[in-house]
């Protein structure tokens, strides 16, 4: 699920500096983005390890256009008393296999880059439980000649995921397959696996919202057989932020969303639970 999360915010940050994000932008903030600005890509997950933080350089429009890593920087992740040096792994990303975070705490990171301290901070929320409204459905195949019942098209089936949210948190979803061969509901692309085909494996994902449920659609949402997980995110508002400025038009843009001092990028913390459910035929 990381590798996931930092591709979508990779992307992001790609487009950070577009020519009608610039002429959006003040004085001083073209001043930053022409600076060489070091940017920060960096998930929290609580429980997990530290290992998957990335910091690049920034590349206005006036610049050359090449990406650019940040090697072999001091990089400091502290929590209250404690404080670590992470190790750098190549190309730009710093890691901690010894470092386990720790839910409902606050963590910092800082370096060294241009004379100034880049720094930020960020809250591991903590892991909130979610429940769902069934471990098991039922799914008839449905032929591509025809060959299902009436009932294989009722849409009235279905789970529902949900949890508390008094503190209006934002969340998102992802459900997927993790059969390692899983079987299509709609048999035509079986057929066409069979046949040699290669198909993207299908999943969910939400946008993130401040909800406290998740509805999926037995019909619409589902489309293979076996075991599937749902992955129950809960974020930090800087999260949200860069999800919902990847939606929006660059010319609307005056600014990228940043929680970072001297620098740009997302610092953020992030907990997940995790359940599971089961597709048969029917």
């Amino acid at each position: 699920m990381k590798k996931f999360n930092n591709l979508i915010f990779g992307r992001i940050v790609a487009c950070l500096i577009p020519v009608a994000l610039m002429q959006g932008c003040t004085e001083d903030q073209q001043l930053l983005f022409d600076s060489k600005t070091a940017v920060i890509t960096g998930y929290l997950y609580a429980g997990k390890n530290l290992d998957s933080i990335r910091i690049t350089q920034s590349n206005s429009y006036a610049g050359d256009g090449i990406f650019r890593t940040l090697d072999s920087l001091v990089v400091n992740i502290s929590e209250g008393k404690d404080s670590y040096i992470l190790d750098f792994i190549g190309n730009g990303y710093y890691q901690s296999k010894n470092v386990v975070v720790n839910s409902d705490l606050n963590y910092e990171i800082s370096f060294l880059w241009n004379n100034a301290e880049v720094y930020a901070v960020t809250y591991i929320p903590k892991i909130n439980p979610a429940q769902i409204s069934d471990t098991l459905i039922y799914r008839q195949q449905i032929s591509s000649t025809g060959g299902f019942n009436p009932g294989s098209f009722d849409q009235s089936e279905g789970l529902e995921i949900s949890w508390d949210n008094n503190t209006g948190d934002y969340y998102f979803v992802q459900v997927e397959n993790v059969e390692d061969s899983a079987e299509y509901i709609f048999s035509f692309l079986q057929e066409l696996i069979e046949e040699g085909d290669t198909l993207r494996r299908p999943f969910i994902r939400s946008e993130p919202e401040i909800i406290d449920f998740y509805a999926i659609n037995a019909f619409r949402d589902l489309q293979q057989f076996g075991r599937h997980r749902v992955v129950v995110y809960r974020l930090n508002p800087e999260y949200a932020a860069i999800y919902e400025q990847s939606g929006n038009s660059s010319i609307s843009i005056t600014a990228p969303p940043t929680n970072v001092e001297n620098g740009l990028g997302i610092f953020t913390g992030i907990s997940t639970d995790t359940l599971f459910f089961e597709v048969r035929k029917e």
